[in-house]
């Protein structure tokens, strides 16, 4: 039920927004731990809290999550996204300078949020990293809030210690290292690599027919159609076709997720 702007840095998709949900994506829920000494016990299976368990953390901030909420495999992030690996960190530090310039330009900028200097912070990736601090996790406390933020990856160095990316009010580095499963640290979501185009309806009373070998798709409603809108997965519209257009090239596409939106004469 959640809503997460979205930013494309190289030639990747991110959620410009922590992770917030309770939910794995089958549904079942997160467990939510508030106690400190009970999340630093917790050590085998998926949990989240909020900064110091206020919820009023939750808009700006997101949610924290250990680490073994990130490796479930029923996915803590929605259909068709993932949380980033390792390699998936690296490629987009470096699709925007290096480690030692990187965290500048993903912080927001100024110090409304983060503590002064808030150093070298332009957030012109659109990355939009607030400071979220973590739960540790000996004792379960809280530390650093406005002063530093932290992001899984699913990749494990040893022994159950997880591989994250890290930034700080007073640099501009993103650095990289690891701490063991039951840290809480923020969560971010990447978009799936595609092989090929997936096209998602807005509504139920049309059908879709792709034929991938000669990249048409043909559409069919009971309602006269109006026109035919294709957004990307940032909301760009990126296609638009008048009249009662049955069939639509998309040869001219490039890979990824498309919505696909039908305006009807009698609904436009």
């Amino acid at each position: 039920g959640n809503e997460y702007k979205t930013v494309k840095i190289g030639e990747q998709i991110w959620m410009a927004e922590n992770l917030k949900v309770t939910r794995y994506n089958n549904g079942d829920s997160i467990n939510k731990i508030t106690d400190g000494i009970t999340w630093a016990s917790n050590t085998t299976t998926g949990a989240y809290c909020y900064y110091k368990n206020d919820i009023n953390n939750l808009n700006i901030y997101g949610a924290l999550y250990n680490w073994y909420t990130v490796k479930d495999k029923r996915n803590v992030c929605p259909d068709g996204w993932h949380v980033p690996n390792d390699n998936d960190w690296d490629l987009l530090v470096n699709s925007i300078g290096d480690y030692k310039v990187a965290g500048g330009k993903m912080k927001v900028a100024g110090t409304d949020f983060w503590i002064t200097p808030n150093k070298g912070a332009t957030n012109e990736s659109g990355f939009n990293a607030y400071p979220a601090g973590f739960r540790f996790y000996e004792k379960g406390q809280y530390y650093c809030l406005g002063q530093k933020c932290y992001w899984w990856s699913t990749s494990e160095t040893y022994n159950m210690h997880g591989w994250y990316r890290n930034l700080n009010y007073d640099t501009t580095y993103c650095i990289r290292c690891s701490n063991p499963g039951n840290t809480g640290f923020s969560i971010r979501c990447l978009i799936n690599t595609k092989n090929d185009i997936q096209i998602i309806k807005d509504k139920e009373y049309f059908n879709i027919f792709p034929n991938p070998a000669n990249d048409i798709i043909t559409i069919t409603t009971a309602q006269a159609i109006n026109t035919i809108e294709l957004y990307n997965i940032l909301g760009e519209k990126v296609e638009s076709y008048k009249g009662a257009i049955q069939t639509i090239d998309i040869s001219n596409l490039t890979k990824g997720i498309y919505f696909i939106r039908i305006n009807t004469i009698n609904n436009s």
